[in-house]
């Protein structure tokens, strides 16, 4: 690793369960990135086949380690630098193979009626999957009605999707590779080991690149509301053959709207908070996004999708996987269903009424968020689902960038130029043409880390001597790379209540070492050249090793 590069990774505390990464900045999904759920969520389509006309890939390019795959790295969809280290390895994370299963009576004596669960029903068979345990195990290869399904979570992207697992009359078996792309799981089959986007269902890289497997309507909701809509169901178990404190979050307070996400190497659109939760659709060429601030308002909405009509519930009452220590002490987040609005016949019109239920106006039929009819003149007609997600925003657009925010004064449809929110926004677009990438520093996990590291402990001394707590200092670091002239970093510091020009003397003093004969600039970490500079109440230490770089990077945060 090069002394910029290292001063970039040293720099970036990143925590999975008790496993500690170092990463770099990468860069922002391409047009070409693959859609996200349901390419058709009336009739689900039939898996695709690979595409031949992808160009070969550069296995040089790979960022993460190739050692003990026999994946076939010079066919691949996406850039595979685009590939981060998780921090476990291949199947350090162990997916599930053998699921057992138990009854709803055996799970109520360890699962509040408020834990969130995977809920999936095929040909009249239904199962529920606890995020008690997939936050630990992410993928079940399982079997259901007769179908072979993969059921994943990623808890970095809340991204609970269930797939068909069988492609061309092969059944395949999924792990987990280790490694994120976008901050979302990269899974891959045991057949050929292919590499798969767990967002889209994609085979991205190895012989399968250009597959995609087919998604299955399924739903997170309350192990409560599961029960009462499937009342013969079973549950997995926490029977798995690993030893693992299932119920407890390892990811507490994960799920903060406002705050970047782990580990995303991209730009976040910045229309709504990067990890607000979303019900996603795509039908056809369109894709919306659905925020659960907005759902939580209103209850229910009509809308219509490439001309489809749709209906979109949301209902309290389950709990945030993500929230607390604990995770049936999590948060009301409550659940999202998708559906066809349309039963026995009827076109049905929803609506939140005054009791807080979800009702039809033709027939004052009462509807559950699994698209139940649990009282009335409809009682007992289910609504036909359409496949969903329920992401984090920063996760679906990624994939999804031309998606349509639905709000209820209007949609939002225009992507946001940048993306950038916080403290991020102090930093320039660009440096002399060179775009620049950006991550945020989590300070509490960089205070309590233990590595003895000189880069490291300069930037604790920053937080420590400013005198502010670990959640009221901010840290950024953006960067530009130029194949010739190498990087340029800039280390944006902010702390409530401490002055833009104070902290930057605290930097100055902690993070640049006394002048050298270098000249005029100091040699700050790793031998770059580096100053500092005030924007606002932010100071920012500007390191590069070539000159003009770096002096690009001065003239671009003078500019208004």
């Amino acid at each position: 690793m090069t002394g910029s590069r290292r001063w970039l990774a040293l720099t970036t505390i990143a925590l999975t369960v008790a496993v500690v990464t170092l990463v770099a900045i990468g860069s922002a999904p391409t047009a070409s990135d693959p859609h996200a759920v349901g390419s058709d969520a009336i009739a689900v389509p039939s898996p695709s086949t690979p595409d031949s006309s992808i160009p070969p890939a550069d296995p040089a390019r790979l960022g993460v380690a190739a050692a003990g795959w026999r994946t076939e790295f010079a066919v691949a969809s996406v850039d595979l630098a685009e590939f981060v280290s998780g921090g476990p390895g291949k199947d350090g994370i162990p997916a599930i193979d053998d699921p057992a299963f138990e009854s709803l009576d055996s799970a109520r004596g360890w699962l509040d009626e408020r834990a969130p669960v995977i809920a999936l029903e095929i040909s009249g068979q239904a199962r529920a999957y606890p995020l008690a345990i997939l936050t630990w195990h992410e993928i079940v290869n399982d079997t259901l009605g007769d179908v072979p399904v993969v059921v994943t979570f990623c808890p970095l992207c809340h991204t609970a999707l269930v797939f068909e697992r069988r492609v061309d009359g092969v059944v395949h078996d999924f792990g987990t590779t280790g490694n994120l792309r976008f901050s979302d799981l990269v899974m891959y089959d045991r057949q050929t080991e292919s590499w798969w986007q767990q967002a889209t269902g994609e085979a991205i890289v190895g012989e399968l690149t250009g597959t995609r497997l087919t998604f299955l309507p399924s739903q997170i909701v309350s192990f409560a509301e599961f029960a009462a809509t499937y009342p013969t169901a079973d549950v997995l178990s926490r029977d798995t053959g690993h030893r693992r404190d299932y119920g407890r979050n390892p990811y507490p307070g994960y799920d903060r709207a406002d705050e970047r996400p782990f580990l995303f190497e991209g730009v976040v659109d910045g229309r709504i908070a990067p990890k607000e939760r979303v019900a996603t659709v795509r039908i056809g060429d369109e894709a919306v996004a659905y925020p659960y601030s907005e759902l939580t308002a209103v209850g229910v909405v009509q809308d219509r999708i490439a001309g489809q009509p749709v209906a979109v519930f949301w209902q309290a009452g389950t709990a945030s996987a993500l929230d607390a220590p604990m995770i049936d002490d999590g948060r009301d987040a409550g659940a999202t269903g998708v559906f066809r609005p349309v039963a026995r016949g009827r076109t049905l019109t929803f609506e939140r009424s005054a009791d807080g239920t979800i009702r039809d106006r033709e027939t004052d039929s009462v509807w559950s968020v699994t698209g139940v009819a649990t009282g009335g003149p409809m009682e007992g007609e289910r609504l036909e689902p359409i496949p969903h997600g329920d992401h984090f925003w920063f996760a679906w657009a990624a994939f999804e960038p031309a998606t349509r925010i639905w709000t209820s004064s209007g949609a939002v449809t225009e992507p946001s130029p940048s993306g950038r929110t916080g403290l991020a926004a102090v930093l320039p677009e660009a440096v002399d043409g060179l775009p620049v990438g950006w991550i945020d520093v989590d300070v509490a996990r960089l205070l309590a880390d233990t590595t003895r590291n000189v880069d490291i402990g300069d930037l604790r001394s920053v937080v420590r001597r400013s005198g502010a707590g670990p959640h009221e200092f901010r840290m950024v670091i953006g960067e530009a790379h130029d194949d010739v002239r190498g990087s340029v970093f800039l280390t944006a510091f902010q702390a409530s209540g401490v002055a833009g020009s104070r902290l930057a003397g605290i930097v100055r003093e902690s993070a640049i070492p006394a002048p050298s004969d270098r000249g005029a600039l100091p040699s700050g970490p790793t031998g770059l050249l580096s100053q500092v500079v005030t924007v606002g109440d932010a100071a920012i230490l500007v390191s590069a090793s070539d000159p003009g770089l770096h002096a690009a990077a001065l003239a671009a945060l003078a500019e208004p």
